[in-house]
Formats: C-alpha cells, structure tokens, sequence
C-alpha cells in the first residue's frame, strides 16, 4: 500500500469498497470521509463502491474483480450480524491471489455488532485474504489482536492515517474551556 510521496504524483490511491446495504454503505463514505480529512489537498483519492448484491450479474461481478485487483485499499463493509453474502463471497475469490499492487484490505462493521460471533469469524477470514495476499489489514475491532497488523517495509505515517480513519475517537483533539 501507498501513501507516500510517489502517491502525490503518480495515480491516485485507489479506495475501493464492498457493502451490502444502505447502513454499511454510510459507515464506508464516513470511513473515506475521514480518510480525506487525514490527508493534505495534494492527495488524490479515487472512490469506487460496489454494492454486494449487484455482483451476482457476471459483468458486474468481472467489473468489480478489475477494481479490486487494481485498488490501494478494499474495504468491506457489513453490519457484522451474519456470513459474508455470497456474492461477497464469490467476489473475494475472484481477486483473492490475483492483486497486483501492494494494498491492504480492511473490514468495516456495525459497532453494535462488532463483538459478535459473525463479527469474528468475518474478521479471520478477511485476515486470512490478506495473508494470502500479502496485504496489510485493518479493522475498527479494538481487542482483536488481528488489528493493524502491518508488514514492517510500510511506513509508520501510511499505518497512523488508515489508524485515525478507523478511530477517530483515539486521535481527536481534546477541546474544551478548561483547555
């Protein structure tokens, strides 16, 4: 994955997301919303979304593949309350192996689901993409010990921007009167 200084003038860093309803896709455009304003104005951030359910149609599923293989960053944003949707699933299998940049895939899930079982096993197998990949992953569950693994070449500034874009809470100024 890229984010340094080669990405100001090269392509764009390329932000793409899976997501299967309206609510993860909100939580996904907060995500590269957060992302952006961790970023200087020279950045160029590429977006691209696919809903999940779509993908089931093979030209749209071979459309997404391209992205995918091609992509910084592919995000997967599920509510965390059951599997992965199969066209998810078919989708992932598509690319998984198949990645020609150096990327980092991450999993965006509900909060309120997040220590669920589902949340989990959705955590190991994504982890598992990544490895299988070579990729860096991320993902919003605090206490995972799956959390932020990164191979040691990247440099720290890429890890502390996608850290801040997944908890913002842990980096936010403290304002205040009394301050």
């Amino acid at each position: 994955m890229r984010l340094s200084t080669a990405w100001q003038t090269e392509q764009p860093f390329t932000f793409v997301v899976g997501y299967e309803d309206s609510a993860s896709r909100l939580r996904a455009l907060e995500l590269h919303k957060r992302l952006v304003a961790s970023l200087s104005d020279s950045f160029d951030l590429r977006l691209v979304l696919w809903k999940f359910e779509p993908l089931g149609l093979e030209t749209m599923l071979v459309k997404a593949t391209r992205d995918a293989i091609n992509a910084d960053l592919i995000l997967v944003s599920l509510s965390g309350t059951h599997p992965l949707p199969p066209e998810a699933a078919t989708w992932i299998a598509q690319w998984n192996g198949r990645m020609v940049k150096d990327s980092a895939i991450a999993l965006l899930l509900d909060p309120k689901h997040e220590r669920s079982v589902e949340a989990r096993k959705l955590v190991n197998v994504l982890k598992g993409v990544a490895e299988q990949n070579g990729a860096a992953f991320f993902s919003q569950i605090a206490d995972s010990p799956l959390e932020f693994e990164v191979q040691e070449e990247r440099p720290l500034g890429e890890v502390e921007i996608l850290r801040t874009a997944f908890h913002p809470e842990d980096y936010m100024e403290h304002w205040g009167l009394n301050e």
